[in-house]
Formats: C-alpha cells, sequence, structure tokens
C-alpha cells in the first residue's frame, strides 16, 4: 500500500471509544478529522465604529459544517448599542459565516462584547462605538444678551463622505 491509485479496503477497524485525538483519514493528500466542529474566531470589521455605522462579523468553524449546517448563535452585551441577529447558518460543507452588527449613536466610547455559541464552544470579539460629536466649545462661554460667540464643534473622528449636519 501506498503505491500511486491504490485502491484499500478496511474491515473491522476499531477506534477507542475515549480517544484523546480523533482519528483522522487521508485521501489524495486532503485530511479530515471526525468529530463536531467548534468555534476557532469570531472577528469584526472594522473592531471601531462611529455611532449609526454597521460592522460586518465573520463566525469560523474548526472544520466543516455538518449535514444541515451549523446554526450559530449570536449575542451582544449591549443590545442597545449594538445589535446582532440571534443566529445565522454557516451551510453544510462550509467553516465560515458573516453576519452584520448595527449600532446606535452613544454619548461617550462604549465597548461592546460580541458573542458566538456553537456546539458547546463560544469566542469573543469587541466592538468599540465612538460617539460622533468630542466636543462642543463657545468662545466667550458667558456672554450678556445680544452679544456674539463663537461655537466650534470638534468630531470624533474625521466626518463621512457628504459630510455631518450639527444642530
Amino acid at each position: 500500500y501506498g503505491e500511486a491509485n491504490t485502491v484499500a479496503e478496511f474491515n473491522n477497524v476499531f477506534v477507542r471509544q475515549y480517544a484523546s485525538i480523533e482519528p483522522t483519514l487521508t485521501i489524495g493528500g486532503s485530511t479530515t478529522q471526525g468529530g463536531t466542529p467548534t468555534l476557532s474566531s469570531v472577528t469584526l470589521s472594522p473592531t471601531t465604529v462611529l455611532g449609526r455605522a454597521s460592522s460586518q462579523g465573520t463566525v469560523t468553524l474548526t472544520s466543516a459544517a455538518p449535514t444541515g449546517g451549523a446554526v450559530v448563535t449570536l449575542s451582544s452585551s449591549n443590545s442597545t448599542v449594538a445589535q446582532v441577529p440571534a443566529s445565522i447558518t454557516i451551510p453544510a460543507g462550509n467553516t465560515t459565516g458573516t453576519f452584520s452588527v448595527s449600532t446606535t449613536s452613544v454619548s461617550s466610547v462604549t465597548s461592546v462584547t460580541i458573542t458566538a455559541s456553537y456546539s458547546s464552544s463560544s469566542q469573543n470579539a469587541v466592538l468599540s462605538v465612538n460617539p460622533l460629536l468630542s466636543s462642543l466649545a463657545l468662545n466667550p462661554n458667558s456672554v450678556l444678551g445680544g452679544s456674539p460667540s463663537q461655537a466650534t464643534v470638534t468630531l470624533f473622528s474625521a466626518a463621512p463622505a457628504g459630510g455631518v449636519v450639527v444642530t
């Protein structure tokens, strides 16, 4: 055995019930491992957004999703600020699935943990949601009626395409 184009038949193969390593099978240079996949990671892109913007999440399994797919449960540590779907299904044979994280306006920098869970395993990713407005300064900050004052608005980061309306 081991020569090119050799076919081998195996009968009565036994595997210990509580093997510390899952059995593997190599065919044509491709190796598969038995057992249920678990979560390898959950990532967000970008990891920092302005309030009311969105981020794209990606969930990765350690191996291909089983027949019928893998239903991955999602949650947010602060669903008022960052919302995720309750779950996504990774189709059978695939290892990744994507989802969108939508956010609301915040008055200060807010960190939200996004958790993905599947088959008794879970992974986390942190999303930082920043306010649009960083500061408002008046000069002078105290005036008598009818006197002018200059206002300066500072945004937390560059204004998006099309600008920002401050009211």
